[in-house]
């Protein structure tokens, strides 16, 4: 969403990555449960099956989590 709005000018990119700062991860993790309570699956079989579609030309794993090189925020709390 935050690409779109600096498209659009609404934004400029360093104010869409303070943003980004700011909220930091937002997983949709009631969303996700509902999903799966629909479809009768455990999360872990959930996350189990989106990993395989995760992009490995973007991601890459430093120990226990997935890290996407080079990403806007220095900072940021990958878990």
């Amino acid at each position: 969403n935050l690409s779109l709005e600096i498209r659009h000018g609404r934004l400029t990119r360093e104010e869409a990555i303070e943003r980004l700062r700011v909220a930091g991860e937002q997983r949709p993790d009631a969303d996700i449960d509902r999903f799966c309570a629909y479809v009768d699956i455990s999360r872990r079989h959930f996350f189990e099956v989106i990993e395989r579609f995760r992009n490995p030309e973007v991601w890459t794993r430093d120990g226990d989590a997935w890290r996407i090189p080079d990403f806007l925020v220095d900072d940021w709390a990958w878990t």
